[in-house]
């Protein structure tokens, strides 16, 4: 690697140095320790920080940054800045191993000649390994100058030619992680399923229980869904899409990125629309039979008293032509629902609250709708039930795939792209129009205000999320 050639030749510089030996007129001994400090710290010491960074970069010290950060981003007014305890930018996890994790002044003082994680046998060596064994600090208030630096050179050689530090090991994941991991499908799990309950009980109990106030409750749930969704996508996931403020790249990635938004919103609106032209030509197709059967049956008299049967037979084809929709619908927009929950909790615990929140905010009103679309084409209480149950099942498919998705390299960032095109088109293309249906019904001022309301709500809740979203990280942790 190209720092671990640099480390090499500044180890080589100073021992040529230490010996006396002079270089050829022209040489600048001092050039790649110049360059190797000018990278990772300051032009005459290194950080704490700045030497985990090199040894991440050599591959050294197990360490695991967060793959969007990088050691630029330290560099501030030309001073090399440390900020990753205080504002939490990214996981530097240290092994379960390491024999100086929490180490005192005094136990530092009881280290031998001999390294005491080298003792216990060929092993890769922590940041506060290395700083131990010369007599250094191992906290954020190291200096490391380029003496000590050129010091410790061999014993980063050393590890990169034991390769104690390999990837295979380096990469075994902490109990931290591991713990994470769990809770990612414990919390991705559990939304699904409370989301799916409340579903089933909002259709069972709402219309039966709040008869009087059903039409102002579900305005407000919808201007709430709405709000929540259009808040989640500006405030919340294309921030984080577009100005990933912790990663070093093209100008272009920000932009293929909002394209691909943009995208989700093509597709969304190309599904719909193909969705009504399949209920369209289903509905259509059983209108042209009713109409020959009709034709039929008026050129006897004989078939007279079979005609209302007959033409009861064709309603009820034109109405499991709309059901099938409703339910092939509500199949899709389960599994986008669960891809988008999964791949949130998998980009982050809070992000992953965050999209439930405004997925949970709408699926109320959506289910209403569905129910009563499905019990009004003639189907029965009881297997529009066992339909929504069934549908429901895709929602936890979708999470896992999700889940997986969001593990791979930038694909979290990617997917929260594709879900905040969703949610944008949901809110603006499906609830606002609802809003604006419902309000030219009732023509009722007061119907504008319960809108109001349930949009500020929405927008409020989805704000204070995207602010204190690091808190709540930490509190779900």
């Amino acid at each position: 690697m190209k720092i671990a050639f640099l480390a090499v030749v500044s180890c080589c510089c100073a021992i040529a140095r230490s010996d006396d030996n002079e270089l050829p007129p022209g040489y600048n001994r001092t050039f790649f320790v110049s360059e190797i400090f000018h990278k990772y710290g300051n032009p005459d010491y290194l950080t704490y920080e700045g030497f985990e960074h090199l040894l991440e970069s050599l591959g050294l010290g197990r360490l695991k940054f967060d793959i969007s950060h990088d050691v630029s981003l330290h560099k501030i007014n030309g001073t090399f800045k440390e900020f990753h305890d205080e504002l939490k930018l990214h996981k530097h996890n240290h092994s379960a191993n390491s024999a100086v994790r929490n180490l005192t002044k005094r136990a530092v003082r009881e280290y031998d000649k001999i390294p005491e994680a080298l003792q216990r046998g060929k092993r890769c060596l922590t940041p506060q390994d290395l700083l131990s064994t010369y007599g250094l600090e191992t906290s954020h208030g190291v200096v490391i100058s380029r003496k000590g630096f050129v010091d410790m050179c061999p014993a980063i050689i050393y590890e990169l030619d034991q390769k104690a530090c390999r990837p295979e090991i380096a990469m075994i994941e902490s109990p931290e992680e591991e713990n994470e991991r769990h809770l990612v499908w414990l919390y991705a799990t559990l939304s699904i399923l409370i989301m799916s309950v409340a579903g089933l009980l909002c259709i069972l109990f709402v219309p039966v229980v709040v008869r009087d106030c059903y039409k102002p409750l579900l305005d407000f749930l919808i201007a709430t869904g709405a709000g929540t969704l259009c808040g989640d996508a500006l405030l919340h996931l294309l921030p984080h899409v577009l100005v990933h403020r912790y990663e070093v790249e093209s100008k272009a990635q920000p932009i293929l990125r909002g394209t691909f938004t943009l995208i989700s919103v093509f597709l969304f609106f190309v599904i719909e629309i193909l969705l009504k032209f399949m209920q369209t030509q289903k509905v259509l197709k059983t209108t042209i039979n009713e109409e020959l059967g009709k034709m039929i049956t008026d050129q006897t008299e004989a078939q007279d008293k079979r005609r209302n049967s007959h033409h009861h037979y064709h309603s009820h084809q034109k109405n499991d032509a709309i059901a099938s929709m409703v339910i092939i619908g509500d199949v899709l927009h389960n599994v986008t629902d669960g891809l988008s929950i999964g791949a949130a909790f998998a980009s982050s615990i809070s992000s992953g609250f965050a999209s439930s929140i405004a997925i949970f905010s709408h699926e109320l009103p959506h289910e209403l709708g569905d129910y009563a679309t499905l019990i009004s084409s003639g189907m029965s209480k009881k297997k529009t039930l066992l339909y929504n149950i069934l549908s429901s099942v895709f929602s936890f498919l979708g999470m896992i795939i999700g889940i997986l998705l969001g593990e791979i390299k930038h694909a979290s960032l990617w997917i929260n792209a594709f879900t905040a095109g969703s949610f944008l088109y949901i809110a603006l293309s499906d609830l606002v129009p609802e809003m604006k249906l419902s309000l030219a019904e009732s023509g009722k001022p007061r119907t504008m205000i319960v809108h109001l309301s349930g949009l500020v709500c929405g927008g409020f809740i989805m704000f204070c999320v995207a602010l204190f979203e690091e808190n709540l990280e930490e509190l779900l942790k």
